[in-house]
């Protein structure tokens, strides 16, 4: 295991340009995909559905491969020459990377990522809900295509009767499915405070482009002012895009890191390329 642990810091060759140009970064992406798809097959089979622990961490692992693969392909493809979905890309990388880093640095890891699941619940729980009051005042209850109050409480009572709802309701025994309360998460400004003190400024940094890209996700034409004069500067461009790559890298590296600690994961890498991203 040791041995394994080292080989993330054995230095070779470096993907990583001091002034990368686009092939430079489609090199990096798609070693970053290579090293995910092949650990993503083997680890498929060794976590099981209810391992939380595990399931988080092959999810992580999930969107990295997934992400790298996406991102490859609107860069070698682009027609357009505009890179928001990149930008929007971007701020999914940068949102796995701050969790992924406090859940790490946390005192029960597997706490906080009930708390991750249990606010995504709250949220999807909300916006059902939006669609039920929609159905209920616009359409009298009857829009095919939205749910029903009836439906609502349905949702609601299998949520609250499920075997691990301990994990996920607060104080679920004096709750009933109308009056249940979710367990929360910190705001990812508040994650990266904190595991910015514990760690170093990258979070920071991660946590600036999370903020910065995050005016993509919805069109403004200030946002759109704001890109255009990024492509004025092709060279900082890319050295930007590259440093949120090797974020993504850094996101696949650490679940494999914890795969080897914890569960003596032995990763695939028929390639060698972890020597040349790390």
């Amino acid at each position: 295991m040791i041995l394994e642990i080292l080989y993330f810091h054995t230095s070779m060759e470096k993907l990583y340009k001091d002034n990368p140009g686009k092939e430079d970064l489609l090199t990096l992406l798609d070693a970053i995909f290579d090293i995910g798809y092949e650990n993503l097959q083997k680890l498929r089979g060794e976590v099981a559905p209810e391992d939380d622990h595990g399931v988080y961490f092959l999810g992580i692992l999930t969107r990295a491969t997934v992400f790298s693969d996406d991102l490859f392909n609107i860069l070698y493809r682009t027609r357009s020459g505009c890179f928001t979905s990149v930008y929007i890309l971007g701020r999914c990388i940068m949102d796995d990377y701050i969790r992924l880093e406090y859940v790490l640095r946390s005192g029960d890891p597997l706490e906080e990522i009930h708390n991750i699941d249990a606010e995504a619940m709250k949220k999807n729980l909300h916006k059902i809900e939006e669609l039920v009051d929609v159905n209920n005042n616009v359409y009298g209850g009857k829009f095919p295509f939205y749910p029903t109050s009836a439906k609502m409480a349905e949702v609601r009572e299998a949520i609250f009767n499920r075997k691990d709802a301990d994990k996920y309701i607060v104080d679920r025994k004096a709750s009933t499915p109308a009056t249940m309360k979710f367990k929360g998460q910190k705001s990812l400004s508040q994650m990266a405070v904190d595991a910015g003190r514990k760690v170093d400024d990258d979070i920071a940094r991660a946590y600036y482009f999370w903020r910065l890209w995050s005016d993509y996700v919805h069109f403004a034409p200030s946002s759109f002012t704001m890109e255009a004069e990024n492509m004025k500067d092709i060279p900082t461009l890319y050295k930007n895009l590259q440093e949120i790559f090797y974020y993504l890298y850094r996101n696949l590296r650490q679940v494999l890191r914890f795969f080897i600690k914890e569960r003596e994961y032995k990763p695939v890498d028929s390639k060698g390329l972890y020597r040349l991203i790390e």
